[in-house]
């Protein structure tokens, strides 16, 4: 369990916004049998107490990078990212001046022990600005879909990209 309460960054005199954050998990990882397994796993991130960061996994999740591995029932990772305003963290990226809001989703379906994945990720970023050396970008909206199979981890099979600007 992880626990960090009023976390604040400041960098070149701009502070971020204070977040509270907390991470439960229950994992165990066997490099013998190139195994893991995620028992639990939760993830929040609070910023001026509303939900900007969650995590949740859907029942235990096995993940075999190699050889046999137990079958357990599938599961799924679910993270997502809710209205984070880009202005209020551009202490990270001060040269930039970015601004907008993300907000993204990302699930992962686990099958087969971990031995089949499938990713599905969304994400819109609204009224995004930013400056890049002497160019400068005002007011794009941004989404992108992607989902993607990986075997093995061996072979990635991208079904669908979908990426959109419009400015």
């Amino acid at each position: 369990q992880v626990a960090v309460a009023k976390f604040s960054a400041t960098q070149q005199g701009q502070t971020t916004p204070v977040l509270d954050f907390h991470a439960g998990y229950d994992l165990t990882v066997d490099q013998a049998k190139s195994n893991a397994l995620v028992r639990t796993f939760t993830l929040a991130g609070l910023q001026s107490g509303r939900e900007l960061l969650r995590g949740t996994l859907s029942k235990p999740m096995a993940v075999n990078w190699g050889g046999a591995g137990d079958a357990v029932a599938e599961s799924a990772l679910d993270l997502a990212i809710n209205n984070l305003n880009l202005a209020d963290w551009q202490a990270f990226a001060a040269e930039f001046a970015p601004a907008g809001t993300l907000n993204a989703k990302l699930n992962l379906l686990s099958q087969q022990g971990g031995k089949k994945l499938k990713l599905d990720l969304t994400a819109q970023l609204a009224n995004f600005a930013a400056k890049f050396e002497s160019n400068r970008i005002d007011n794009a909206d941004m989404g992108l879909t992607l989902r993607a199979d990986v075997d093995d981890f061996k072979k990635v099979s991208l079904t669908t990209f979908d990426a959109r600007l419009a400015y």
